[in-house]
């Protein structure tokens, strides 16, 4: 089949690298922000001066890498969703084809009866409660 919806197909895949590029990027900057030392500030003396012998920043270290993780997750759900859209789109577009076909094969020019044959027949009609108290007053 010819393929449709190029531009459409050019957003997906960017979607997807910048899912990508938010994760790698997230995942580089939550390790660092985990082996790094937190700044100490000392304001004890008469000048403030900054130190890096603190812990670690776990949290903050954690908090950037689950924080990626969930928007590349978001990135890659938008660009299934589009694919989803677009092969939803091209199979409808096959079942009008093969149902055309299939009138076609059946009718050889008479297209009402095979559409009627198509159809798909009604299912019996509900008694209302009224008609089923009339039936029971019978017996």
């Amino acid at each position: 089949m010819k393929t449709k919806y190029r531009a459409l197909r050019i957003v997906k895949w960017i979607y997807r690298l910048i899912g990508l590029l938010v994760l790698i990027s997230g995942v580089i900057a939550g390790i660092v922000l985990l082996t790094s030392p937190a700044p100490v500030i000392d304001s004890t003396s008469s000048s403030v001066s900054i130190s890096l012998s603190g812990v670690p920043v776990a949290g903050v270290g954690i908090g950037v890498i689950l924080s990626s993780i969930f928007t590349a997750l978001v990135f890659e759900g938008i660009a299934e969703v589009l694919s989803v859209l677009m092969d939803t789109e091209e199979n409808t577009l096959l079942t009008t084809v093969l149902l055309k076909q299939m009138i076609r094969s059946q009718g050889k020019g008479n297209s009402n009866r095979a559409t009627s044959s198509l159809a798909p027949s009604l299912p019996p009609r509900k008694k209302t409660p009224q008609e089923l108290l009339d039936t029971e007053s019978e017996f």
